[in-house]
């Protein structure tokens, strides 16, 4: 095996850990640290799930107070025939998107690396890239984030077919 790469903390995969710590530890503290991540800089939920949802579920309700404005006393005409403008609330998620994502110019600011790939443990404290890297620290933080599971014990839920982010 090559020689791997020293860090002082590698985090493998960008979740809020994920991407804090090595911050924290490179732009405080001047430590070598580096962030794996096959995917999306901050994980899921800043990037499709948590933060989206919220946005486009706070537009919706909006619209909802808007329309049952006239219950609270307030005279309100068009209120009642309101809709969305489902295009404008996609374009303002994906500008509110953009900076959320200025996470990644904090860690580059900051020095940490960032390596695209997908990491995995090859030996104590060894961890090799999908494009051949290795690297290894004394401190290894692993945010790989979690998936969504439909519980199949759960009568009816597998064919109610739910959503989630992914």
């Amino acid at each position: 095996m090559a020689t791997p790469e020293q860090y002082d903390c590698i985090a493998i995969g960008s979740g809020e850990a994920g991407k804090l710590v090595p911050l924290v530890l490179s732009s405080q503290y001047g430590k070598k640290c580096a962030i794996i991540e096959r995917k999306w800089i901050g994980g899921s939920c800043p990037n499709i799930a948590c933060l989206p949802t919220k946005h486009i579920m706070h537009a919706a309700e909006l619209a909802h107070e808007c329309r049952m404005a006239h219950k609270h006393g307030l005279d309100v005409k068009e209120a009642k025939s309101l809709k969305a403008d489902l295009a404008l609330v996609k374009k303002r998620k994906d500008e509110m998107l953009e900076t959320v994502n200025g996470f990644q110019d904090l860690l580059v600011q900051g020095k940490v690396e960032i390596i695209r790939g997908e990491g995995r443990f090859v030996g104590p404290k060894v961890v090799q890239v999908s494009n051949g890297r290795l690297l290894t620290a004394e401190h290894i933080i692993i945010c790989t984030g979690s998936r969504a599971m439909v519980d199949a014990s759960i009568p009816g839920l597998v064919d109610a077919d739910p959503n989630d982010s992914h």
